[in-house]
Protein backbone atom coordinates (compact mmCIF):
# COMPACT_ATOMS: atom_id res chain seq x y z
CA UNK A 1 0.00 0.00 0.00
CA UNK A 2 1.44 3.43 -0.95
CA UNK A 3 2.34 5.72 1.95
CA UNK A 4 1.03 9.25 2.37
CA UNK A 5 4.37 10.61 1.16
CA UNK A 6 4.87 8.30 -1.84
CA UNK A 7 3.05 10.68 -4.18
CA UNK A 8 -0.42 11.96 -5.06
CA UNK A 9 -2.92 11.75 -7.91
CA UNK A 10 -5.69 14.18 -6.89
CA UNK A 11 -6.43 17.01 -4.45
CA UNK A 12 -7.27 14.76 -1.51
CA UNK A 13 -4.12 12.68 -1.86
CA UNK A 14 -2.07 15.85 -2.41
CA UNK A 15 -3.28 17.18 0.96
CA UNK A 16 -2.36 13.84 2.57
CA UNK A 17 1.03 13.94 0.84
CA UNK A 18 1.79 17.47 2.10
CA UNK A 19 0.68 16.66 5.65
CA UNK A 20 2.65 13.41 5.62
CA UNK A 21 5.85 15.23 4.66
CA UNK A 22 5.25 17.86 7.34
CA UNK A 23 4.78 15.08 9.91
CA UNK A 24 8.12 13.58 8.85
CA UNK A 25 9.80 16.96 9.11
CA UNK A 26 8.36 17.58 12.59
CA UNK A 27 9.57 14.15 13.72
CA UNK A 28 13.03 15.01 12.37
CA UNK A 29 13.00 18.36 14.18
CA UNK A 30 12.26 16.56 17.45
CA UNK A 31 15.21 14.21 16.95
CA UNK A 32 17.52 17.01 15.81
CA UNK A 33 16.55 19.12 18.83
CA UNK A 34 17.73 16.27 21.06
CA UNK A 35 21.05 16.24 19.19
CA UNK A 36 21.31 20.00 19.63
CA UNK A 37 20.76 19.60 23.38
CA UNK A 38 23.56 17.01 23.49
CA UNK A 39 25.83 19.32 21.49
CA UNK A 40 25.10 22.24 23.83
CA UNK A 41 25.74 20.11 26.91
CA UNK A 42 29.04 18.84 25.52
CA UNK A 43 30.03 22.33 24.36
CA UNK A 44 29.55 23.74 27.87
CA UNK A 45 31.46 20.78 29.33
CA UNK A 46 34.41 21.21 26.97
CA UNK A 47 34.40 24.97 27.45
CA UNK A 48 34.74 24.41 31.19
CA UNK A 49 37.52 21.89 30.61
CA UNK A 50 39.25 24.43 28.39
CA UNK A 51 39.02 27.13 31.07
CA UNK A 52 40.22 24.72 33.76
CA UNK A 53 43.16 23.51 31.68
CA UNK A 54 44.15 27.11 30.86
CA UNK A 55 44.03 27.98 34.55
CA UNK A 56 46.19 24.93 35.34
CA UNK A 57 48.78 25.93 32.72
CA UNK A 58 48.94 29.52 33.99
CA UNK A 59 49.16 28.30 37.60
CA UNK A 60 52.09 26.07 36.60
CA UNK A 61 53.95 29.09 35.21
CA UNK A 62 53.18 31.22 38.26
CA UNK A 63 54.21 28.35 40.54
CA UNK A 64 57.55 28.09 38.72
CA UNK A 65 58.40 31.78 39.21
CA UNK A 66 57.14 32.69 35.72
CA UNK A 67 59.53 30.28 34.04
CA UNK A 68 58.14 29.39 30.65
CA UNK A 69 59.24 28.26 27.20
CA UNK A 70 61.02 30.90 25.18
CA UNK A 71 58.30 31.02 22.50
CA UNK A 72 55.69 31.75 25.14
CA UNK A 73 57.85 34.32 26.93
CA UNK A 74 58.42 36.15 23.64
CA UNK A 75 54.69 36.15 22.90
CA UNK A 76 53.88 37.47 26.39
CA UNK A 77 56.52 40.20 26.23
CA UNK A 78 55.20 41.28 22.86
CA UNK A 79 51.69 41.63 24.30
CA UNK A 80 52.63 43.01 27.70
CA UNK A 81 52.63 46.76 26.88
CA UNK A 82 49.13 46.49 25.45
CA UNK A 83 47.95 44.45 28.45
CA UNK A 84 49.41 47.00 30.90
CA UNK A 85 47.56 49.78 29.11
CA UNK A 86 44.34 47.79 29.25
CA UNK A 87 44.75 47.15 32.97
CA UNK A 88 45.41 50.85 33.62
CA UNK A 89 42.22 51.69 31.76
CA UNK A 90 40.40 48.98 33.70
CA UNK A 91 41.55 50.55 36.97
CA UNK A 92 39.88 53.82 36.02
CA UNK A 93 36.75 51.99 34.82
CA UNK A 94 36.50 50.05 38.07
CA UNK A 95 36.70 53.20 40.17
CA UNK A 96 33.94 54.80 38.09
CA UNK A 97 31.75 51.68 38.20
CA UNK A 98 32.16 51.34 41.97
CA UNK A 99 31.35 55.01 42.52
CA UNK A 100 28.26 54.71 40.32
CA UNK A 101 27.05 51.53 42.03
CA UNK A 102 27.58 53.03 45.49
CA UNK A 103 25.52 56.06 44.43
CA UNK A 104 22.80 53.71 43.18
CA UNK A 105 22.88 51.82 46.46
CA UNK A 106 22.52 55.05 48.44
CA UNK A 107 19.57 56.00 46.24
CA UNK A 108 17.96 52.64 46.97
CA UNK A 109 18.47 53.12 50.71
CA UNK A 110 16.87 56.56 50.46
CA UNK A 111 13.88 55.14 48.55
CA UNK A 112 13.47 52.48 51.23
CA UNK A 113 13.58 55.05 54.02
CA UNK A 114 11.03 57.23 52.23
CA UNK A 115 8.63 54.32 51.67
CA UNK A 116 8.79 53.28 55.34
CA UNK A 117 8.41 56.88 56.50
CA UNK A 118 5.32 57.28 54.32
CA UNK A 119 3.84 54.11 55.80
CA UNK A 120 4.47 55.32 59.35
CA UNK A 121 2.93 58.71 58.53
CA UNK A 122 -0.17 57.12 57.04
CA UNK A 123 -0.63 54.69 59.93
CA UNK A 124 -1.78 57.19 62.63
CA UNK A 125 -3.94 59.03 60.10
CA UNK A 126 -5.72 55.85 59.11
CA UNK A 127 -5.94 54.77 62.76
CA UNK A 128 -7.64 58.04 63.67
CA UNK A 129 -10.11 57.72 60.82
CA UNK A 130 -10.80 54.09 61.74
CA UNK A 131 -11.51 54.90 65.42
CA UNK A 132 -13.85 57.76 64.49
CA UNK A 133 -15.72 55.58 61.99
CA UNK A 134 -15.96 52.75 64.53
CA UNK A 135 -17.68 55.10 66.99
CA UNK A 136 -20.03 56.35 64.27
CA UNK A 137 -20.73 52.79 63.13
CA UNK A 138 -21.56 51.70 66.69
CA UNK A 139 -23.92 54.68 67.12
CA UNK A 140 -25.57 53.92 63.77
CA UNK A 141 -26.01 50.25 64.72
CA UNK A 142 -27.59 51.19 68.07
CA UNK A 143 -29.83 53.71 66.33
CA UNK A 144 -30.97 51.10 63.82
CA UNK A 145 -31.82 48.57 66.53
CA UNK A 146 -33.70 51.25 68.51
CA UNK A 147 -35.73 52.27 65.44
CA UNK A 148 -36.33 48.62 64.52
CA UNK A 149 -37.80 48.04 67.99
CA UNK A 150 -39.96 51.20 67.60
CA UNK A 151 -41.26 49.95 64.25
CA UNK A 152 -42.10 46.51 65.69
CA UNK A 153 -44.01 48.15 68.61
CA UNK A 154 -45.87 50.51 66.29
CA UNK A 155 -46.87 47.72 63.90
CA UNK A 156 -47.79 45.25 66.67
CA UNK A 157 -51.29 43.82 66.61
CA UNK A 158 -53.57 45.97 64.43
CA UNK A 159 -51.14 48.87 64.42
CA UNK A 160 -50.49 48.52 60.68
CA UNK A 161 -54.27 48.90 60.16
CA UNK A 162 -55.15 51.50 62.84
CA UNK A 163 -51.96 53.61 62.53
CA UNK A 164 -50.70 53.14 58.96
CA UNK A 165 -49.03 56.56 58.78
CA UNK A 166 -47.09 56.03 61.99
CA UNK A 167 -46.05 52.52 60.90
CA UNK A 168 -44.86 53.84 57.53
CA UNK A 169 -42.86 56.68 59.11
CA UNK A 170 -41.35 54.28 61.63
CA UNK A 171 -40.36 51.85 58.86
CA UNK A 172 -38.82 54.65 56.76
CA UNK A 173 -36.82 55.86 59.76
CA UNK A 174 -35.61 52.29 60.39
CA UNK A 175 -34.60 51.83 56.71
CA UNK A 176 -32.74 55.16 56.70
CA UNK A 177 -30.88 54.08 59.85
CA UNK A 178 -30.01 50.78 58.20
CA UNK A 179 -28.66 52.60 55.13
CA UNK A 180 -26.56 54.87 57.35
CA UNK A 181 -25.20 51.85 59.24
CA UNK A 182 -24.41 50.08 55.93
CA UNK A 183 -22.64 53.18 54.56
CA UNK A 184 -20.50 53.54 57.67
CA UNK A 185 -19.62 49.83 57.50
CA UNK A 186 -18.49 50.32 53.90
CA UNK A 187 -16.39 53.38 54.81
CA UNK A 188 -14.83 51.49 57.71
CA UNK A 189 -13.97 48.56 55.43
CA UNK A 190 -12.50 51.01 52.90
CA UNK A 191 -10.20 52.52 55.53
CA UNK A 192 -9.08 49.10 56.70
CA UNK A 193 -8.51 47.96 53.10
CA UNK A 194 -6.52 51.13 52.43
CA UNK A 195 -4.16 50.18 55.21
CA UNK A 196 -3.83 46.59 53.96
CA UNK A 197 -3.21 47.79 50.39
CA UNK A 198 -0.69 50.40 51.50
CA UNK A 199 1.13 47.88 53.69
CA UNK A 200 1.23 45.29 50.88
CA UNK A 201 2.50 47.87 48.39
CA UNK A 202 5.16 49.05 50.83
CA UNK A 203 6.22 45.45 51.52
CA UNK A 204 6.47 44.73 47.78
CA UNK A 205 8.46 47.92 47.21
CA UNK A 206 10.73 47.07 50.12
CA UNK A 207 11.34 43.54 48.77
CA UNK A 208 12.23 44.93 45.33
CA UNK A 209 14.53 47.54 46.85
CA UNK A 210 16.22 44.98 49.09
CA UNK A 211 16.87 42.71 46.09
CA UNK A 212 18.32 45.64 44.14
CA UNK A 213 20.43 46.63 47.15
CA UNK A 214 21.81 43.10 47.56
CA UNK A 215 22.66 42.83 43.85
CA UNK A 216 24.57 46.11 43.90
CA UNK A 217 26.32 45.24 47.14
CA UNK A 218 27.50 41.93 45.69
CA UNK A 219 28.66 43.63 42.49
CA UNK A 220 30.50 46.33 44.47
CA UNK A 221 32.29 43.64 46.47
CA UNK A 222 33.28 41.81 43.26
CA UNK A 223 34.57 44.97 41.62
CA UNK A 224 36.48 45.98 44.74
CA UNK A 225 38.20 42.59 44.77
CA UNK A 226 39.22 43.11 41.13
CA UNK A 227 40.34 46.65 41.92
CA UNK A 228 42.41 45.45 44.88
CA UNK A 229 44.11 42.79 42.78
CA UNK A 230 45.06 45.32 40.12
CA UNK A 231 46.29 47.84 42.68
CA UNK A 232 48.43 45.19 44.39
CA UNK A 233 49.96 43.63 41.25
CA UNK A 234 49.01 45.29 37.97
CA UNK A 235 52.03 43.83 36.18
CA UNK A 236 51.17 40.28 37.29
CA UNK A 237 47.56 40.74 36.17
CA UNK A 238 48.77 42.01 32.79
CA UNK A 239 51.06 38.98 32.38
CA UNK A 240 48.26 36.60 33.39
CA UNK A 241 45.85 38.14 30.88
CA UNK A 242 48.49 37.99 28.13
CA UNK A 243 49.12 34.32 28.94
CA UNK A 244 45.40 33.58 28.98
CA UNK A 245 44.85 35.17 25.56
CA UNK A 246 47.82 33.38 24.00
CA UNK A 247 46.97 29.96 25.44
CA UNK A 248 43.26 30.44 24.69
CA UNK A 249 43.81 30.31 20.93
CA UNK A 250 46.70 27.87 20.94
CA UNK A 251 46.09 25.43 18.08
CA UNK A 252 49.26 23.32 18.09
CA UNK A 253 51.87 22.34 20.63
CA UNK A 254 55.27 23.97 20.56
CA UNK A 255 57.72 21.68 22.31
CA UNK A 256 59.72 22.89 25.28
CA UNK A 257 62.06 21.31 27.79
CA UNK A 258 59.25 21.18 30.34
CA UNK A 259 57.24 17.98 29.68
CA UNK A 260 54.81 18.64 32.53
CA UNK A 261 53.92 22.00 31.06
CA UNK A 262 53.70 20.52 27.56
CA UNK A 263 51.19 17.95 28.82
CA UNK A 264 49.06 20.75 30.27
CA UNK A 265 49.10 22.52 26.90
CA UNK A 266 48.05 19.32 25.13
CA UNK A 267 44.98 19.25 27.38
CA UNK A 268 44.28 22.90 26.58
CA UNK A 269 44.51 22.29 22.83
CA UNK A 270 42.32 19.17 22.96
CA UNK A 271 39.63 20.97 24.95
CA UNK A 272 39.78 23.96 22.61
CA UNK A 273 39.41 21.79 19.52
CA UNK A 274 36.51 19.86 21.05
CA UNK A 275 34.77 23.14 21.99
CA UNK A 276 35.15 24.38 18.43
CA UNK A 277 33.73 21.15 17.03
CA UNK A 278 30.64 21.35 19.21
CA UNK A 279 30.23 25.07 18.56
CA UNK A 280 30.28 24.37 14.81
CA UNK A 281 27.88 21.45 15.35
CA UNK A 282 25.42 23.67 17.22
CA UNK A 283 25.44 26.17 14.36
CA UNK A 284 24.98 23.45 11.73
CA UNK A 285 22.12 21.79 13.60
CA UNK A 286 20.37 25.12 14.15
CA UNK A 287 20.69 25.91 10.45
CA UNK A 288 19.34 22.47 9.49
CA UNK A 289 16.33 22.83 11.79
CA UNK A 290 15.63 26.31 10.44
CA UNK A 291 15.72 25.11 6.84
CA UNK A 292 13.47 22.08 7.24
CA UNK A 293 11.03 23.96 9.48
CA UNK A 294 10.85 26.59 6.74
CA UNK A 295 10.00 23.87 4.22
CA UNK A 296 7.24 22.57 6.51
CA UNK A 297 5.80 26.08 6.92
CA UNK A 298 5.75 26.45 3.14
CA UNK A 299 4.06 23.07 2.76
CA UNK A 300 1.44 24.09 5.33
CA UNK A 301 0.61 27.18 3.29
CA UNK A 302 0.52 25.02 0.16
CA UNK A 303 -1.95 22.65 1.88
CA UNK A 304 -4.24 25.60 2.66
CA UNK A 305 -4.27 26.54 -1.03
CA UNK A 306 -5.01 22.95 -2.06
CA UNK A 307 -7.87 22.79 0.46
CA UNK A 308 -9.35 25.95 -1.05
CA UNK A 309 -9.26 24.40 -4.51
CA UNK A 310 -10.77 21.16 -3.21
CA UNK A 311 -13.55 23.08 -1.44
CA UNK A 312 -14.40 24.75 -4.75
CA UNK A 313 -14.36 21.35 -6.49
CA UNK A 314 -16.64 19.82 -3.85
CA UNK A 315 -19.02 22.79 -4.05
CA UNK A 316 -19.57 22.55 -7.80
CA UNK A 317 -20.76 19.16 -9.04
CA UNK A 318 -20.02 20.12 -12.64
CA UNK A 319 -16.28 20.32 -11.89
CA UNK A 320 -14.43 17.08 -12.55
CA UNK A 321 -12.03 15.76 -9.93
CA UNK A 322 -8.61 17.18 -10.75
CA UNK A 323 -6.06 14.58 -11.77
CA UNK A 324 -2.56 15.42 -10.58
CA UNK A 325 0.85 13.92 -11.22
CA UNK A 326 3.84 15.13 -9.13
CA UNK A 327 7.04 16.01 -10.88
CA UNK A 328 9.79 13.43 -10.14
CA UNK A 329 12.11 16.21 -8.94
CA UNK A 330 9.59 17.11 -6.22
CA UNK A 331 9.39 13.51 -5.02
CA UNK A 332 13.18 13.27 -5.08
CA UNK A 333 13.43 16.45 -2.99
CA UNK A 334 11.09 15.08 -0.31
CA UNK A 335 12.80 11.68 -0.19
CA UNK A 336 15.40 13.52 1.92
CA UNK A 337 13.32 13.14 5.10
CA UNK A 338 13.52 9.33 5.04
CA UNK A 339 17.25 9.52 4.29
CA UNK A 340 17.89 11.73 7.31
CA UNK A 341 16.02 9.54 9.80
CA UNK A 342 18.79 6.95 10.42
CA UNK A 343 21.31 9.77 10.87
CA UNK A 344 19.39 11.53 13.67
CA UNK A 345 17.88 8.64 15.65
CA UNK A 346 20.95 8.08 17.87
CA UNK A 347 21.65 11.45 19.47
CA UNK A 348 24.38 9.98 21.72
CA UNK A 349 26.34 8.71 18.72
CA UNK A 350 25.87 12.01 16.88
CA UNK A 351 26.96 13.96 19.94
CA UNK A 352 30.06 11.80 20.40
CA UNK A 353 31.20 12.49 16.82
CA UNK A 354 29.91 15.92 15.74
CA UNK A 355 32.19 16.21 12.72
CA UNK A 356 31.12 12.79 11.37
CA UNK A 357 27.48 13.66 11.97
CA UNK A 358 27.84 16.94 10.10
CA UNK A 359 29.60 15.22 7.19
CA UNK A 360 26.92 12.50 6.93
CA UNK A 361 24.10 15.06 7.00
CA UNK A 362 25.85 17.22 4.41
CA UNK A 363 26.31 14.22 2.12
CA UNK A 364 22.64 13.20 2.46
CA UNK A 365 21.35 16.73 1.80
CA UNK A 366 23.64 17.63 -1.06
CA UNK A 367 22.25 20.84 -2.53
CA UNK A 368 18.60 19.99 -2.02
CA UNK A 369 18.11 22.53 0.78
CA UNK A 370 19.68 25.41 -1.09
CA UNK A 371 17.41 28.44 -1.46
CA UNK A 372 17.34 27.90 -5.22
CA UNK A 373 16.20 24.28 -4.96
CA UNK A 374 13.65 24.96 -2.22
CA UNK A 375 12.10 27.72 -4.35
CA UNK A 376 12.20 25.45 -7.39
CA UNK A 377 10.37 22.67 -5.51
CA UNK A 378 7.57 24.99 -4.37
CA UNK A 379 7.26 26.60 -7.79
CA UNK A 380 7.02 23.17 -9.44
CA UNK A 381 4.29 22.11 -7.00
CA UNK A 382 2.36 25.33 -7.55
CA UNK A 383 2.67 25.13 -11.31
CA UNK A 384 1.38 21.54 -11.29
CA UNK A 385 -1.77 22.66 -9.49
CA UNK A 386 -2.26 25.77 -11.67
CA UNK A 387 -1.80 23.89 -14.95
CA UNK A 388 -4.11 21.07 -13.91
CA UNK A 389 -6.80 23.60 -12.96
CA UNK A 390 -6.55 25.47 -16.27
CA UNK A 391 -6.39 22.34 -18.44
CA UNK A 392 -9.10 20.29 -16.72
CA UNK A 393 -11.54 23.01 -15.61
CA UNK A 394 -10.94 25.47 -18.44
Amino acid sequence: MPTKTAGFHDLATMIDWVEGNCAKINALVTEIAEIQTEFETNFVDWQQRHENSKAAAIAWIEGHDWQQPQWLMDAVNQRLPQMRQQKQERLAELQEEITDLEAQREGIEQQSDEALAKLKKQNPRLNTREEKLKEQETDAKDNFHRLANDWRRTARGLGWLLRPGAVRRSREAMEAALQEWTNLNARLAEVRNSWVTLKQKTDETETTLQDAWRLRTAEIARLKRELGQLQRDLDGAAKETALDEIIDVLAELKQSNQPDFDNLLVTVIEAHEASQRYEAGIAQVAELMGLIQGVCEGLTRMAESVRSVKAEQDMHAELANLKLSPDPTVLQFHSLWDQLVPLVLDEKKAAAHPAQFAAAVKQAIGDRLSNVNIDLMFNTLGNELDQATKQQWG
